[in-house]
């Protein structure tokens, strides 16, 4: 059976890799075990959050609980600038989700998250947490969230059951199989936490 990797760099058919092979190739440079992968390109019934955007960067369990001991605490912070160049392409591509003709009412018009790009990181407990980009901030906006993002994983990692993720996800949906989703608050420009259920009234709420 092949290791997780530490890094998984997930990608749509649609999108030729050489457009993003530079920034591939830095991320791969760190120093981590780092996999590329293509995802189909699908039709989707689901909420706009849950779709696969068109690139995803997976930073996964083994990087924190084995390279990052063997590297040195600091390396994430490597591995942050590494990531931000894929940031800023995927800041660049203009992707929308298409709907079918009778289902035009589906889609939130108030729903402004990149459909480009997002990155998911995965906790001590193997939840997965997906970090969203707001299509109206800017990309120091974007790369601070990743930055601030790692902090809150890596303190999970090191006190896993008293965390500031834990605190700020009690009462969220326990199913294992469920993401959580981190979303940048436009005024304060902090990443806040969501289940399914608190994005989906968020989203509904947003005037």
């Amino acid at each position: 059976m092949e290791n997780k990797p530490d890094i998984l760099i997930d990608f749509n058919e649609i999108l030729p890799e050489e457009l993003i092979s530079e920034e591939i190739t830095e991320i791969s440079e760190c120093g981590a075990n780092v996999k590329i992968n293509k995802h189909e390109n699908s039709v989707w019934n689901a909420l706009e959050w849950t779709i696969p955007t068109l690139i995803i960067g997976y930073i996964l369990k083994p990087y924190f609980e084995t390279f990052l001991k063997e590297a040195g605490k600091e390396h994430y912070k490597i591995l942050s600038e590494k990531i931000k160049p894929l940031l800023k392409k995927g800041k660049s591509f203009e992707t929308k989700l298409l709907t079918a003709s009778q289902s035009t009412e589906k889609l939130s018009k108030t729903y402004n998250q990149s459909h480009s790009i997002s990155i998911i990181v995965e906790t001590k407990s193997g939840r997965l947490i997906k970090l969203l980009f707001d299509n109206d901030l800017s990309l120091t906006d974007w790369e601070e969230a990743i930055d601030e993002l790692f902090d809150f994983v890596i303190e999970n990692y090191e006190s896993p059951n008293e965390n500031r993720i834990e605190k700020l996800t009690e009462g969220f949906k326990e199913h294992p199989n469920f993401k959580y989703y981190a979303v940048i608050n436009q005024e304060t420009k902090r990443i806040e936490f969501f289940d399914d259920n608190k994005l989906m009234i968020k989203t509904r709420n947003k005037k």
